[in-house]
């Protein structure tokens, strides 16, 4: 086992359950506006929000666009005709004040607190959203520093983002001892990997690793953390 000094912890699909709260949050919304919201709708908006987040991790689209252009892609494909701008706005006021901790996390974060290590949460998507996202599950209690990529001013893969990370400490830490934690390999593990630090991949479904990027761990449950962090 390695001695880490920084952990980077990704919260949606790591530390809450996303699916779910995106879920809940789209079909209120959908209700709301009077719209369709059955499984097919919201499994189609999943794949279509899920596509847009990659684009911005790859540079080809804009936040602003994002939030915006997904609902269009959902709204020509089942031929629905409303306010964009509201409807995202209503959404993300929704998705704020759906938080639901996925199991055994509390558990892991409070053995994690025993130890010396600092602990960060580094995550993509908008800062009022996640940050009352955090609060509503308790996991503000468990870390030091919070960077959000909207108030950071870069998103993870960017090796920027990691670079201000390190130079909004209020101490220096290593590369060498620091450790990112996330369940995206495209996100997490490949801005971790170009940043130069450690990386854990968490991958409960198995899925294959494609990408041409191997990272340091990969643990199928967060509860295995406990035994790569000393």
């Amino acid at each position: 086992m390695k001695k880490y000094d920084l952990l980077l912890f990704d919260i949606d699909g790591t530390l809450l359950d996303f699916k779910k709260a995106e879920r809940i949050g789209m079909k209120k919304t959908l209700q709301n506006f009077g719209l369709r919201n059955n499984n097919e709708i919201l499994d189609s908006y999943s794949r279509i929000n899920e596509s847009y987040w990659e684009m911005l991790e790859k540079g080809t689209i804009t936040k602003r666009k994002l939030l915006l252009e997904r609902h269009n892609s959902l709204f020509n494909k089942y031929g629905f005709n409303e306010d964009v701008v509201k409807f995202n706005a209503y959404y993300e006021d929704c998705l704020a004040n759906e938080s639901y901790l996925l199991d055994n996390v509390i558990n892991v974060l409070s053995h994690i607190n025993k130890s010396t290590s600092t602990l960060a949460i580094a995550t993509n998507g908008l800062t009022t959203t996640q940050t009352n996202r955090i609060l509503l599950s308790g996991l503000d209690k468990y870390f030091t520093y919070i960077f959000i990529s909207e108030k950071v001013g870069y998103n993870k893969p960017q090796v920027e983002y990691f670079e201000f990370i390190m130079r909004n400490m209020d101490k220096k830490y290593s590369k060498s001892k620091t450790l990112i934690i996330g369940d995206s390999l495209t996100s997490d593990i490949k801005g971790g990997h170009n940043f130069g630090i450690d990386t854990c991949w968490i991958n409960p479904n198995n899925l294959k690793n494609e990408l041409q990027i191997i990272p340091t761990y990969e643990i199928q449950n967060i509860s295995q953390l406990k035994d790569i962090i000393v």
